[in-house]
Parts: structure tokens; sequence; C-alpha cells
């Protein structure tokens, strides 16, 4: 008897050639040096999961888990194969079977659904990272609990974006009503992103709509195989910002973009767009609906490519324009590195990560510039650690912080 995967995920196993050209793009096969942590390994792997042929073991568990998700490897597939529909259903099966870790299955369905919920768990590890002794540089802490040698973490906001900017001051004459979809990250801990983009959009008389009670998009469920709890999710979002008649719906996540796009339609059995209206990247809605004149800053900055945004949406040029347009843009030597941060993968997997993250903090050594602009907050939670532990001036920042400067010269 076979398990059941996915229609979408046995065409992708049927259409591996076995090639092996994924091996040249995979960060962790890089590191490890191990056939069965890299696509085509693990689709072997996956195939033989289906079949009952293997057990859906400890071992197997880790391997499907040491994959970043960051789907170079379908960009350089000649068959065409989208890995991650395999990963998904392998690690999908291995919850049925094994289960998911201690406390996420209570977590997805009875915590990041409510919004309150989730709140107080976040006031709750606020309070303990204030209290936990720290090292400072900057406003990072170095907290040394639950991270293999510590990690410079940012701290939690006092007040969330959602808290502190669901309703935004009406925009009188509004070409246009944007949503935009806050995410956890930067709802907890990078709010004035959200801020930033409200005050840029305002000035090209543009309406934002911020759903107060929106939700985590789900990335973290469908990344441990929970795919009805992140159903539960997506069902949730789609009525909040179907309810709030946005022109376009806008991230400024690279991971909830691909979300959104990409695994949306497929968790709401919709061939439609879930939201009604077009999805975008910050970086994409701005080249091409917003005409703001910016000023031109004396910051020589390089760019990081987010994996979810490159890879996952194709999302190469937007940001690149808009730096090149307020500021002097250097290309990163290498900037195909990835940052390794992969959700929990940095956490479960701190020696990979580790690796991985080394020939990205090279690369980005080789440049004389202080500045790394990225539009993804998880990269730059990850950058900035680096930074800090290496002993480097350099800092991460927002693709909209750096706009947001470039206005203010205007003023």
């Amino acid at each position: 008897m076979t398990a059941e995967f996915p229609d979408i995920a046995l065409q992708q196993l049927e259409k591996c050639a076995r090639c092996g050209k994924c091996r040249s793009v995979c960060p962790v096969f890089d590191v490890v040096k191990d056939e069965a942590f890299v696509a085509r390994g693990r689709i072997l792997l996956a195939d033989a999961l289906r079949k009952n042929q293997i057990s859906a073991s400890n071992e197997i568990a880790a391997i499907m888990a040491a994959c970043l998700m960051c789907r170079r490897c379908s960009g350089i597939c000649p068959s065409g194969v989208e890995f991650t529909e395999v990963l998904k259903a392998a690690r999908s099966q291995i919850a049925k079977e094994v289960g998911l870790p201690a406390g996420a299955s209570f977590f997805f369905r009875h915590v990041l659904p409510y919004r309150r919920r989730f709140n107080s768990v976040i006031r709750i590890a606020a309070l303990g990272q204030r209290l936990a002794p720290a090292r400072r540089k900057g406003n990072l802490r170095h907290l040394p609990l639950l991270f293999k040698g510590g990690k410079w973490l940012p701290p939690l906001a006092k007040i969330s974006a959602l808290e502190a900017y669901s309703k935004p001051a009406r925009v009188e004459n509004a070409r246009l009503r944007v949503g935009i979809f806050v995410g956890c990250l930067i709802n907890y801990v990078y709010p004035d992103f959200i801020d930033a983009t409200i005050q840029l959009l305002r000035r090209a008389q543009i309406q934002t709509i911020i759903p107060e009670q929106q939700l985590c998009c789900g990335t973290p469920a469908v990344a441990l195989g929970d795919v009805e709890a992140a159903r539960m999710l997506a069902r949730r979002n789609q009525e909040h910002f179907r309810e709030a008649g946005c022109d376009y719906v806008i991230t400024l996540c690279a991971s909830c973009g691909t979300m959104l796009k990409r695994e949306y339609p497929q968790l709401l059995d919709s061939s439609e767009n879930p939201f009604g209206v077009p999805m975008l990247d910050l970086s994409e809605f701005l080249v091409r609906h917003v005409k703001l004149d910016y000023g031109r800053l004396q910051d020589s900055v390089t760019y990081h490519d987010p994996c979810h945004l490159r890879w996952g949406q194709g999302v190469i040029a937007e940001p690149r324009k808009l730096l090149s347009d307020v500021c002097h843009f250097q290309e990163t030597p290498g900037e195909m590195y990835c940052c390794a941060l992969g959700g929990a993968f940095s956490l479960t997997f701190p020696d990979f990560s580790e690796a991985i993250a080394q020939k990205k903090l090279q690369s980005l050594d080789a440049l004389s510039v202080r500045e790394v602009v990225s539009a993804c907050p998880g990269c730059i939670l990850q950058l900035n650690d680096l930074f800090a532990r290496s002993g480097s001036d350099k800092k991460a920042v927002h693709l909209i912080q750096i706009l947001a400067r470039s206005i203010k010269t205007l003023t």
C-alpha cells in the first residue's frame, strides 16, 4: 500500500531525470557532500517513503528537515522539477507517521490562528528577552539560551505593527487602495518597516489598508508538514483581505510573498488569485505602479537576494532598479550565496547554517559598503547576527528603509 501524495507532488517525482544538476546549486549539499541531502537524493527517498519501501524514521525526518527550501534546485533543473512540492508531501507524510515536534501542532492550531493569544505569547517572550542576561551591541542583544553559541537578536517591539498601524490616516482622493500583508517578523520585530511604507505610499496618493485580524501566512506550518493548520490560516487571511476591498495586496517579506503567491492557491484549491486582487512584493509594486521623485543618497550599498524572492517569485531586477535610482549600488561578488536562516533551519542545523553563512559573509567582506540591503526581514535578522558575531561594522537594512531615507532628503 502506498502513501497518498498530492497529484502535483507525483508529477514532480516523475519529471526528475536524476541528472544531478541540483548538486551544483544546493547550499546544503555544498557543505555536507552527501547525496541524501540534495534534491535528487531526497526525491528518491520520498518515492521510497511513498511506496512504503522505507519507514518514516527520525533519520529520514532529519534529512527532509535539513533543506532550506530555497528553490535554487528548481531554478536550474532542466526538467523543470518543482522539488518543494515533493518535499512538502514527504514532510506531511512524516508528520502523519512520526508526529510534529513537541508543541508544534498545538501552537499552529491553537495559538497562530488567534491574534490575541499570539500577542500574549510574544509579550511573555519579550519579557523573557529583557530579563535574560545578555551582552549588547547597538540594539542587538546576545542571547545564549536555546541557540548554539548564542545569537545576536533585535528586541521584540513594545507595540506590534498591527497594533500601531492598523488604522492608517485617510488619504484624500486616493488613486489606489493597497492592502499590506504584514507577516510575523515585521509585526513583532520590525514594525517601523510598515510605518515607512505607509508614509511612502501616502506621497503617491495611495491609501494603505492593514486588516487588523490578519494572521501568520502559514509558512512554518507548511515547512513542518502541518498542511491543515496552514490551510486554516490561509482561509482566514483570505477572508480578512477580501473583506478589506483592496486593489492590490503587497508584502515586505519574501517568505510571506512566496506563500501567498504559490502556496495559497493550492491550499485553498483555487486556480484564481486567493485574495481576488494581484499580490506583489513591495519592490514589484513600486516599480510597476508608483511614480515618485526620490532624493539621491551618497550611500554605497549592496543587495542580498532573499531566496524566496529571487527563486520563489522571480523578483530580481526590481529591488536593484530602486536602489540604483537612489544611491550608489554595488553587486556583491557571489551574490547567489544564501544567508542560511531558512526559518528554523539555523536553529535545528546550526553547524550547516554556520558553514553556509560564512560563504555569504566572505563575499560581503570583499565590499567596502556599510549597508547590505535586502527585501526579507528574516535575511536581515540573520545577516545582522552574522555581522555582530564576526565583528563586522556592516548592517543589514530593508529596502523600504533606504527609500524612506531618500524621500526625507526632499523635505
